[in-house]
C-alpha cells in the first residue's frame, strides 16, 4: 500500500490517492502503445517521416464570416444556428469575424511565426453536400502566418522511462478557414447539420519532422493543451474541435519516399492506431520491394488505413481569389495586442522543467484537475529535494489506477 503524504490543506483528498499496485506488473501500463509497436516493428534501416495539418475550430462565440454561434455540440438541436449566409442564400455577403482575426494571430505568436502584412482570402472549390456555398473560403496563396515552430518534450522509447527529450518542429504556415457543416447518416438517409457550416478554423501545417508515433502524440497533446491555455481552441477532439491529418511516408535512409495522406484522425488513440498501422504496412512494402502509391487513405473506427483515391485522381479544387473580402492589412498594434496577451506558462512545462517529471506523467497529471490541485499544493508547500522519488510509485501506477474499475479517479 502506498500512501501520499500532503499537507493539512489538502487532507480531504489525501484517501482518494491511495494504491495497491505491484511495480514489476505496472510496467507494462507505462510504457506508451506506440513505444512497444515501434520496438517490434521498426528497423534503423528504414526511416518514418511524418508532417501534420491540424485543423483547430477557434474558440469564438459567433462563425467566421456570419453573426450565427458557433454553438454546435449533440446537446444543440440541429440547424438552429444558421445565417443566410451560412446557408449560401443568393446575394449575401460575408462579415469578417475580428476576434477570429486576434485569436489566429494569437496562435501565430504560439508558434513562433512570422505574421504576414498583408494575408488575402481564396475559394478552394469542390461539390460535397455538407459544403453549401460550392466552395471553402479558405488562404492558399497568402496566409496569415508562416515558418515557425514550436517546442515540445517526448517521452523517450529507451528502456529508461525517466529520461526524455526536447525536439523543434517546424510550422510552414497557419491558415484561416471556414469549416463546413456535417453529414449524418440515419437509417437509409443522408442528413445534413449546417450548424458547424462557417464556424472558423486555423488550420496548422507543419514540416515533416516527426521520425516515430511517439513524437506525433506528444507534439498534439501539448499544442492542444498550450492552444486550450490561450483560449485559442477547446482541443476536444469528441467534439470535433480539433481534428488532424497526416502525412507518412516510410523509405530506406537516404532514399525519397511516397507520401500517403491519412484523413481525419479524430482522437489520441485513433491517431496512435492508424499511424502504427499505415507506419507497419509501408514498412513491410518497402521490405518487400514494392512500390507505394501516394494516395489518400482513409481511416475506420479501428485505425485501420483504407485507400480512398489516388494522388492521380486528386481534386482539382481551382483556387480563385475571394472577391468579396478585401485583403486584410494586419496593423503592428494588432500584433502587439496578440503578443501582449499570449500566455506562455503552460502547466505541463512546471512540472517537465522544474520537477523533472517525464512529458507523459506530467499531462496524465493535468487530465485529472483534483490530482493536479492536490500535487501543486504539495510542490508549493516546499518538498523535499527528492521531490520526484516520492511520486515514483504514484507516476508508475496512476496510467492503470485511472484505467481499470475506479473509474471514479478521473471525475
Amino acid at each position: 500500500m502506498f500512501r501520499l503524504n500532503v499537507p493539512h490543506s489538502c487532507k480531504n483528498y489525501a484517501s482518494t490517492f491511495s494504491f495497491c499496485f505491484g511495480r514489476v506488473n505496472l510496467k507494462c501500463f507505462y510504457s506508451t502503445q506506440s513505444q512497444q509497436a515501434e520496438e517490434e516493428h521498426f528497423s534503423p534501416q528504414f526511416q518514418p517521416i511524418i508532417g501534420l495539418e491540424l485543423h483547430a475550430q477557434i474558440a469564438s462565440k459567433t462563425k467566421l464570416f456570419s453573426g450565427s454561434s458557433s454553438a454546435h455540440n449533440a446537446s444543440v438541436e440541429s440547424n438552429c444556428h444558421v445565417s443566410i449566409f451560412d446557408s449560401a442564400i443568393p446575394g449575401t455577403l460575408p462579415r469578417l469575424n475580428s476576434s477570429c482575426i486576434h485569436k489566429s494571430l494569437l496562435a501565430a505568436v504560439l508558434l513562433n511565426c512570422h505574421v504576414a502584412d498583408f494575408c488575402r482570402f481564396d475559394r478552394k472549390h469542390y461539390l460535397y453536400p455538407d459544403l453549401p456555398l460550392g466552395y471553402q473560403i479558405t488562404q492558399k496563396a497568402s496566409p496569415i502566418a508562416k515558418n515557425g515552430y514550436f517546442n515540445f518534450y517526448v517521452n523517450s522509447t529507451e528502456e529508461d522511462d525517466l529520461v526524455y527529450y526536447q525536439k523543434s518542429v517546424g510550422i510552414e504556415q497557419i491558415q484561416l478557414e471556414m469549416d463546413s457543416g456535417k453529414s449524418i447518416r440515419h437509417g437509409n438517409l443522408d442528413l445534413i447539420d449546417l450548424n458547424r457550416a462557417g464556424i472558423a478554423l486555423i488550420e496548422i501545417v507543419t514540416a515533416p519532422d516527426f521520425c516515430n508515433t511517439n513524437e506525433v502524440i506528444c507534439f498534439v497533446e501539448q499544442l492542444k493543451m498550450a492552444l486550450s491555455h490561450n483560449g485559442i481552441c477547446l482541443g476536444q477532439f469528441h467534439e470535433g474541435n480539433l481534428r488532424v491529418d497526416a502525412n507518412v511516408s516510410v523509405s530506406k535512409n537516404g532514399e525519397k519516399g511516397s507520401k500517403v495522406e491519412l484523413k481525419n484522425l479524430s482522437g489520441i488513440g485513433h491517431m496512435y492506431s492508424a499511424l502504427t498501422n499505415e507506419i507497419k504496412r509501408q514498412l513491410g512494402m518497402v521490405k518487400n520491394g514494392e512500390l507505394i502509391e501516394e494516395e489518400t487513405r482513409a481511416v475506420d473506427e479501428q485505425g485501420r488505413t483504407f485507400s480512398a483515391r489516388s494522388k492521380g485522381s486528386e481534386l482539382d479544387y481551382r483556387f480563385i481569389p475571394e472577391p468579396n473580402i478585401p485583403p486584410l492589412k494586419i496593423e503592428p498594434k494588432m500584433l502587439k495586442k496578440a503578443k501582449k496577451s499570449i500566455l506562455l506558462d503552460f502547466p505541463y512545462l512546471s512540472f517537465i522543467e522544474k520537477y523533472k517529471f517525464p512529458p507523459n506523467f506530467a499531462m496524465e497529471i493535468l487530465s485529472c484537475k483534483k490530482l493536479e490541485n492536490l500535487i501543486q499544493i504539495y510542490l508549493d508547500s516546499g518538498p523535499p529535494k527528492n521531490i520526484f522519488c516520492s511520486f515514483e510509485r504514484l507516476r508508475i501506477g496512476l496510467p492503470f489506477y485511472s484505467r481499470t474499475k475506479h473509474s471514479s479517479f478521473k471525475n
